[in-house]
């Protein structure tokens, strides 16, 4: 079930079972080159942070960083464009997934992926870059790719797996590949955090750690599913998208109207009685993210097992930006799969600066707890 919300989301009757699954990830982050190792890294909340220092991003100010090891070191002095390290990110999460693609030689798969909007930084072929990159990689497994990107920052990947459960559900697809992509680690794109106040430094102590990674799942049709005998690694019983009109750091703060849409809305196919175990959220360390959430979370409380227990993946990953959404998918997989979630269905969101909101529910296949 796919909605699609600007102020209170409408009514929805619960589908008898969910058409789109999540059959299999892929990822990488500061604390790993895998989605494996990331997950566990943030279960275990090992990080893989370090303070610079460069006058032309912060002034005499340190400031932190998540840099991920496996790639070239970033030196602000002497830095390549940041698509290269994009491009290295999405190839690295697309090679750990695309092997367990349930489609036939020559198919052709819809790649949606979340990617970030224009800033400093950024170069204006980035977007374009990468995704053919990422059509590249694709190619060389014999799989035709049509790759359409998702500008929207945080909210990229979980808005992506909106419209990928959209095509599964209308039959206009069997398998989609829904993923994102982002890198703060450009000198540009760091100053222009820090002089916003968003970037985690001596000056700015309410910031984020600007981070790196990709992520990206498979999600099919849960007749392909049963037809090829694939357990899914998860059902997705809702995905949602909002926007919020107040913007971050005005001086009208927001209210998490579009947050509260966006939950409510992903929310709809409870039953009565039935209740959230776990929530995946893009807290980061900015102040405005921690005050929409005071307001939303209360009024979807009824429906969380713990209103009060949210995992906030930034404490080890750092801010991984358009990445969030797929690579929380699969944390929260992760998670049940190895007997560390206190029940099936798990809660996911994610925030973007320009005012959209998204949310997911998923259902997993769920162990024993350890």
């Amino acid at each position: 079930m796919t909605v699609t919300v600007t102020a209170a989301p409408p009514a929805v009757a619960a589908p008898a079972a969910p058409s789109a699954v999540i059959l299999g990830f892929g990822g990488c982050t500061a604390s790993a080159p895998s989605a494996v190792g990331s997950c566990a890294a943030a279960r275990a909340s090992v990080s893989h942070f370090s303070l610079c220092e460069h006058a032309p991003v912060a002034g005499r100010h340190a400031f932190t960083i998540a840099a991920a090891p496996y790639l070239p070191p970033w030196r602000p002095a002497d830095e390549p464009p940041v698509t290269v390290r994009l491009a290295a990110l999405a190839a690295r999460a697309l090679d750990e997934v695309a092997a367990g693609l349930p489609v036939a030689p020559r198919a052709a798969v819809p790649v949606l992926l979340g990617v970030p909007s224009p800033r400093p930084g950024l170069p204006d072929d980035a977007v374009a870059a990468v995704s053919a990159r990422v059509a590249a990689a694709l190619a060389a497994r014999g799989v035709s790719a049509a790759v359409e990107p998702f500008p929207l920052d945080h909210a990229a990947g979980l808005a992506a797996l909106a419209h990928a459960v959209q095509r599964i559900e209308a039959g206009a697809a069997e398998v989609c590949l829904v993923g994102g992509v982002d890198s703060y680690l450009a000198a540009s794109t760091l100053a222009w955090l820090h002089e916003r106040e968003q970037l985690k430094s001596e000056r700015n102590r309410w910031g984020l750690v600007a981070g790196e990674g990709a992520g990206f799942c498979v999600v099919a049709s849960r007749a392909l599913a049963e037809q090829r005998v694939i357990a899914p690694a998860a059902a997705v019983l809702a995905a949602a998208t909002a926007r919020e009109e107040v913007a971050p750091r005005a001086e009208t703060p927001s209210l998490g109207a579009g947050l509260t849409a966006a939950l409510r809305a992903a929310l709809a196919p409870l039953g009565e009685r039935a209740v959230v175990d776990e929530a995946v959220c893009d807290l980061n360390g900015e102040r405005w993210r921690g005050d929409e959430a005071g307001f939303s979370i209360p009024r979807v409380a009824r429906r969380l097992a713990e209103p009060g227990r949210i995992t906030a993946p930034a404490l080890a990953w750092g801010d991984v930006g358009a990445a969030s959404g797929p690579l929380y998918l699969a944390l929260s997989a992760h998670a049940a799969a190895r007997g560390a979630a206190r029940g099936p269905r798990a809660l996911v969101w994610t925030s973007a600066d320009g005012g959209a909101r998204s949310a997911a529910l998923l259902e997993h296949r769920c162990v024993g707890r350890e």
